[in-house]
């Protein structure tokens, strides 16, 4: 039972999902929350984003993936017809030129197979590399479906449409990503250790210059990479390990901003030395009695590579946490009247006049394991439905208990929230 694949499916639901950067919201959903009218309102309009962003959205792009695996055959690869040196891959990506032992040139034609409505098979090879005859000089790549799907279904009108609309959708990921690191370098960085007084002027300059830097660093990270998964993935462990003491500066009073850079620079440091040095295999021990989650030849899996990486920023940045001094709790006294965490705020929670509401954590969980059980039921829910599945009803099931949890917990977490009459303070 316990194979690679089951275990991979156990990272993705069990870990990867509150190990990551944004599990607390980041800062996208800190905004929307704060330009909410009321603090019920910015945690329904969370609580909503969460279920149209997970369990509604993500099935319109499933299905069409599914489609394509019947209607978008994977053809038989292109090889090469004999041994030699791959000279040149020529501007349209349709040809690859040869050349064998005695010199002479061999041109290869890659063409779509039937069904890839035009779409060109993806080259295996570069320019320098040395094959034998029959090697794999290009095949067909599932990263391509969508676009053949849209090319052979999609009314010209409506294709247009939806080309434009990923297109957008592209630049504003891009500029909003540019504007917000040209902000993190200038505010954090720059104004702070470097130019602290200068006029306004200077640090508009100065992040108009910082966002063609990133921008070209952008560029070069996509002329080098030739797998979008691998880059998923890759990410997904380099800033992996960050999600539990994200988590935990809510919930703990002594985690302090070295915690946090702990974090970052172990998750990041190791997310790069198991992906670059230890590339040629790295044999792992089952990390569970059942089994391993090593992929064939020992080479670790990126889903090993995840749970690595947790455990070990995890750890060292709890070491750091309690070698570090303490913080003053007087300090956190203004940032604990106006949000009122939960969790271990003892000494912080004694200097002020704040008092916590009886079963505190209680409401708290609860409204955790209800959000939860109501994102996750519909989700797997609305699939088992599409794919008929015999356990749509035990999710939609599981979804109702977790709506009757969070109806049951979230007014009452929301009334604790509101700040008496005349305290100037407010519950986000």
């Amino acid at each position: 039972f316990w194979t690679t694949p089951v275990a991979a499916v156990a990272v993705y639901l069990g870990i990867s999902w509150w190990a990551t950067s944004g599990i607390d919201g980041g800062t996208v959903v800190v905004q929307r929350i704060a330009a909410s009218k009321s603090p019920a309102h910015g945690s329904v309009g969370t609580l909503w984003y969460n279920i149209a962003n997970y369990a509604l959205r993500p099935w319109m792009w499933i299905a069409v993936a599914l489609a394509s695996l019947l209607v978008v055959p994977h053809g038989d690869p292109i090889v090469s017809p004999v041994a030699g040196t791959v000279v040149a891959i020529h501007e349209n990506l349709d040809r690859v030129s040869i050349e064998d032992a005695s010199g002479k040139l061999s041109e290869v034609q890659i063409v779509a197979p039937e069904g890839w409505a035009g779409v060109l098979p993806t080259a295996r090879v570069s320019v320098g590399d040395e094959i034998e005859a029959g090697a794999e000089i290009a095949s067909t790549d599932s990263e391509k479906a969508y676009v053949v799907m849209m090319v052979r279904f999609l009314p010209a009108g409506l294709l247009g449409i939806v080309v434009a609309s990923l297109l957008a959708a592209f630049m504003s990921t891009i500029d909003t990503h540019v504007n917000l690191a040209a902000s993190y370098y200038v505010n954090d960085l720059h104004r702070r250790f470097f130019d602290r007084k200068r006029k306004a002027s200077h640090y508009v300059t100065v992040a108009r210059i910082a966002s063609v830097v990133f921008l070209l660093e952008g560029a070069w990270l996509a002329t080098i990479s030739d797998s979008i998964s691998d880059l998923f993935t890759f990410f997904l462990a380099f800033l992996g390990g960050v999600g539990p003491i994200y988590l935990l500066r809510w919930l703990w009073w002594r985690i302090t901003a070295w915690s946090e850079i702990a974090a970052m620079v172990t998750s990041s440091v190791s997310t790069t030395v198991i992906t670059f040095l230890f590339d040629k295999g790295w044999p792992v021990t089952a990390l569970t009695p059942l089994g391993s989650i090593e992929s064939e030849g020992g080479v670790i899996t990126a889903e090993g590579r995840i749970v690595i990486v947790v455990l070990l920023s995890t750890l060292v940045s709890l070491i750091v946490t309690l070698l570090r001094p303490a913080p003053d709790p007087a300090k956190l006294v203004p940032f604990y009247e106006k949000v009122r965490p939960t969790g271990a705020w003892g000494p912080v929670r004694a200097l002020t006049d704040v008092r916590g509401t009886p079963h505190e954590g209680r409401l708290v969980l609860g409204g955790i394991f209800g959000g939860l059980a109501m994102v996750w039921g519909l989700t797997l829910g609305i699939g088992a439905l599409i794919l008929g599945k015999g356990w749509t009803g035990w999710s939609l099931a599981i979804a109702v208990v977790g709506g009757v949890l969070v109806a049951r917990f979230l007014p009452r977490l929301l009334r604790q929230d509101d700040p008496p009459e005349g305290d100037g303070t407010t519950g986000g």
